[in-house]
Parts: C-alpha cells; sequence; structure tokens
C-alpha cells in the first residue's frame, strides 16, 4: 500500500494534503449523477441517495476503503451543479436560517446555516441516518467502531459541512453511531454565520477548508453581510491556469494537480459544426479574449501567459465596482469580451435568478431578458458606449463565456437599436457556453433582425450551461454551432462548461 493508501486509512487527526487529495477526487464525483457511479482506486459504494432536482439535486454516497477489509468509511456529499442552480434562487434560500435542534441541540435559535443548504441536507438527513444504522450492521469491520470521513466540493461542501456536525462523536441528541470522524471540504462558499462557525470548530476539530489560491468561487459573500466560513482554512498555491477558468479552479482535477503536484494530460482539438459564415480561427481568437476579461477581474494587474495578437487590451470596463469587460483593439475591428460568474453570490443572482423583464431602452413588444442581466448591462451600458465611441472607427465584435456570452447577446441589441458613431456596427456574436436568457418572443425578434446572421452560439453538447432549466422558460440566442471532442479532458470536471475546454478544442494547433 502507497503512502496516500495507507493515509487514506486514518480518518482522525491532522490535515492529510495526500488523504485531502483523494477525497477531492471522490467529491467530484458527487456533483455528477450517481448512477453507474465509478470510483477511483480501491474504493468501493455502499450505498447513495439522491434526493432529486426539487432540493437542488443534494445527495451522497458512502464509500469502504479498502474494498475488501474496509478500515475506513467516507462520506461524499454533493450536487449536480444544474440541479443546483436551477434551485438556488436567492430570494427563497439565500438567507440565514437556524440549524434544526437535532443537530445542534439547545443551541438552535443562536446557530445559523444559509436557508438553501439547511433545505437541501434536510431532504437527505433521514436517508443518511438510515444508511450510517445499516453500514454498521452489514459491515463486519464497522460493527463496533465507524471511522468517518466527511467530503463535499462547491455545492456539496456546506452540505457536508452539516452532515460532519449532525454525526459527530458523542453527540447526545440524536445520537451518532460514528467513532471518529474528520471533515474535508473543498471551495466551500461562505454560508454559515460566525456563531454556528464557533460551535463548528468547538464539535468537529479535525474539519478542514481546503482553498485554491486562484479559486474566488467561495470569496463572497464577505463577512460584513453576516456570512463566513467554517473550518480550519487550508490554503492550496496560487496557480493561474494558461487561461483563466474560474469553472477550472473551482473543481476536483484543479484541486487534485494543485495537491498531488502532478497537471493532467492537455486537452486535444474538437471539431466545430459547420454553420454559413462561423469563422472557427475567429472563435478561437475571440474565446482568448474572453479569458483575458476573467484574468483582468480574478488576478487584476497580472499578464496573460498567452498571446492575442493582433488584438491590444484598450481599457477593461468596471460595472459597480467591479470589472466585467474588456475592450481590444485591432488594425481592423473592436472587441468586447465580457466575462461570465465567477463567485457563488454572482452565480445564484445572475443565473439562478433569471426571471425575465423587458429592458427600458428596448423597443416595445421586442420581449424580456433575464432580469438580472438586464440590469447588470444597464449599470454599464453608457460606460460600454461611451468606451466604443472613444476608441478607433472600427466594425465591433461581441464576445463572451457564461452569462458573458448572454451580456453580449443583450448588447448586440441595444447596439443595432441604438447605433453607435462611424463604423461601430456589430459585425460578430461569439458566445461560448451561454446560459438561457431569452423569452420566446426575444427569441423570435432576434432571429428576425440583421444580428441573427452574425451570431454563432458555440457550445459543447455536456456543457450543462445552455440547457439550464431557469425561471421563465428561457432560451439561448443565436446560430447554434456545435464543439464536439474532449471527452476525456480531464478539465471537464462534472460540468464541461470550462472556457479552458472550449479553448483547447478551437485551438487549430491542438492542445
Amino acid at each position: 500500500m502507497s503512502g496516500a493508501d495507507e493515509r487514506a486509512a486514518a480518518p482522525a487527526g491532522g490535515y492529510d494534503a495526500a488523504l485531502a487529495a483523494q477525497l477531492v477526487g471522490l467529491a467530484a464525483l458527487a456533483n455528477q449523477s450517481l448512477e453507474n457511479l465509478y470510483l477511483p482506486g480501491d474504493w468501493e459504494v455502499i450505498y447513495s441517495h439522491s434526493a432529486g432536482s426539487a432540493a437542488g439535486g443534494s445527495q451522497y454516497y458512502l464509500a469502504a476503503y479498502p474494498s475488501s477489509q474496509p478500515t475506513v468509511c467516507a462520506l461524499i456529499v454533493g450536487a449536480p451543479w444544474s440541479d443546483f442552480i436551477s434551485y438556488y434562487t436567492p430570494d427563497d434560500n439565500h438567507l440565514l436560517t437556524q440549524v434544526s435542534a437535532n443537530i445542534v441541540g439547545n443551541n438552535s435559535d443562536v446557530l445559523q446555516v444559509d436557508a438553501g443548504f439547511v433545505q437541501m441536507y434536510g431532504a437527505i438527513r433521514a436517508q443518511l441516518c438510515a444508511d450510517i444504522a445499516r453500514i454498521k450492521q452489514s459491515i463486519p469491520a464497522f460493527a463496533i467502531t465507524l471511522p468517518l470521513v466527511v467530503t463535499g466540493l462547491g455545492p456539496g461542501a456546506p452540505v457536508a459541512q452539516l452532515a460532519s456536525l449532525d454525526l459527530r462523536p458523542g453527540k447526545t441528541v440524536s445520537p451518532s453511531h460514528v467513532a471518529t470522524l474528520s471533515s474535508y471540504v473543498f471551495s466551500c462558499p461562505p454560508a454559515v454565520d460566525p456563531a454556528f462557525a464557533a460551535f463548528f470548530a468547538a464539535n468537529v476539530p479535525a474539519a478542514y477548508r481546503v482553498l485554491a489560491g486562484a479559486d474566488q468561487f467561495p470569496s463572497q459573500p464577505l463577512p460584513a453581510s453576516g456570512y463566513v466560513n467554517a473550518g480550519a482554512q487550508q490554503n492550496l498555491p496560487l496557480l493561474i491556469p494558461v487561461y483563466d477558468s474560474p469553472w477550472v479552479e473551482r473543481d476536483g482535477p484543479y484541486y487534485q494537480q494543485l495537491l498531488t503536484g502532478q497537471p493532467p494530460a492537455p486537452g486535444t482539438p474538437g471539431s466545430a459544426s459547420g454553420a454559413a459564415g462561423f469563422d472557427p480561427v475567429l472563435a478561437f481568437t475571440l474565446a482568448k479574449l474572453s479569458a483575458v476579461a476573467y484574468q483582468m477581474y480574478q488576478h487584476p494587474g497580472s499578464m496573460p501567459a498567452f498571446q492575442y495578437s493582433p488584438y491590444l487590451l484598450n481599457q477593461n470596463i468596471s460595472i459597480g465596482g467591479a470589472v466585467w469587460a474588456s475592450l481590444f483593439e485591432s488594425p481592423d475591428n473592436l472587441v468586447v469580451a465580457l466575462r461570465g460568474t465567477v463567485t457563488w453570490m454572482e452565480l445564484i443572482q445572475l443565473v439562478s435568478n433569471a426571471f425575465p423583464s423587458a429592458p427600458a431602452w428596448l423597443s416595445a413588444n421586442y420581449g424580456q431578458y433575464a432580469k438580472p442581466l438586464v440590469d447588470l448591462y444597464a449599470a454599464g451600458r453608457d460606460q460600454l458606449s461611451a468606451a466604443l465611441n472613444a476608441a478607433g472607427n472600427k466594425p465591433v465584435l461581441l464576445t463572451g463565456h457564461d452569462v458573458g456570452g448572454a451580456l453580449a447577446n443583450l448588447m448586440a441589441v441595444d447596439l443595432l437599436q441604438h447605433p453607435l458613431q462611424g463604423k461601430r456596427a456589430v459585425a460578430g456574436v461569439y458566445t461560448f457556453g451561454s446560459p438561457p436568457a431569452a423569452n420566446t418572443a426575444f427569441v423570435n425578434s432576434y432571429a428576425a433582425s440583421a444580428l441573427a446572421g452574425v451570431n454563432f452560439q458555440v457550445a459543447r453538447p455536456m456543457d450543462i450551461a445552455p440547457a439550464l432549466p431557469l425561471l421563465g422558460f428561457l432560451s439561448t440566442l443565436g446560430t447554434p454551432v456545435t464543439l464536439s471532442g474532449g471527452a476525456l479532458d480531464p478539465y471537464n470536471g462534472t460540468t464541461w462548461h470550462a472556457l479552458s475546454t472550449y479553448l483547447s478544442l478551437l485551438n487549430p494547433g491542438g492542445g
């Protein structure tokens, strides 16, 4: 048994990076369907359960290691990203609420956790407790002593922390069957109040919250809002990937790379389906500029590790104090690249909460668009127009990944209805993995406009974002361009959404 394998047999004690490297791989698997679950190494699934999309996809599986003569049991908690994003509307879920007395005893009136995560744990708790009891009865190695390590990544991380507190050894209310317990969570957003964080630290002392230096998903909400993190923070190095991609930096393969020091193999070129007017070389260039926009927000002042000539960065454009767009200029064009969501708060506020409304500047009966994006664009509309008018008198290309693509589509309509000076008309729109944001009337109006022939929605078949089942029966915009390939790219993670994977597939040079 290797050193890493030996550590896997010890669920309690100090922080163990080798154990963390194994657990984050298991945790990533819990953020996708648990059907046909295949575990790495000598881990074996014992039981699994999913509460379904109505509970944000909250689910878990229990695994034993090693499979022949188990010495440790792991509880891996997660939620498929698509279910989580569709479920976690802020008005319903983002508010601090009391935790059940069955978990925290007489402290329930003073300890608070974000309501959505409380509900997600409540949806799996009864079955989880039953499965823990079944393990004691069905696996002889755990009949007397059950050592448990609990883990979760991203949407599963706060739920895993609630499970850790509920299953802690020595608990008197709803007594636990667990003899020793440690907790490892990754990319865990601030979801508890200070009183809960203190109670958690006192009652689950071997609880570790692992954070990659480049991962900004857990950076909001800020403590001033009443939210803090739980668990002892374990910092991993700051490593900006070649293409700064937040959907990579919050997922299991990237964390595993930092923990093991072993980067996965590079991706391979893919192929884009044919569409009249679509330029795959231009698509690759615009995707690179979208990556620059991410980096300008996440790591201001840093320099991208790749070339994007003949374009030069003209300026970054901030909306509400945060960089949302980068303006580039080449001898022939201007390009506005808009970034997608980075933090947990941006995700639930801009995507989960996407019920449509009509922009005030839009002509009557054009249709409706996701209101959070309408409001965000309205806040930066004048700045974007002024920046373009101050740049060269050239045609404009719009691009973006994730909601950056949805913002690019909205901006294209605005520039069509309210033309800028000179030659600054929209010459093309290229989006990558853009989520649905337009209602049926908006889709029809867009398709009947001059934008229809120059807008291309590049999407990978397995990318969760374009198919999100959001409020308001929304759709994507543009001529669909299917980007195939990359099935074995390790950075696919559980969402197939990362911009870096799009770039690997679009790269005409490969990798």
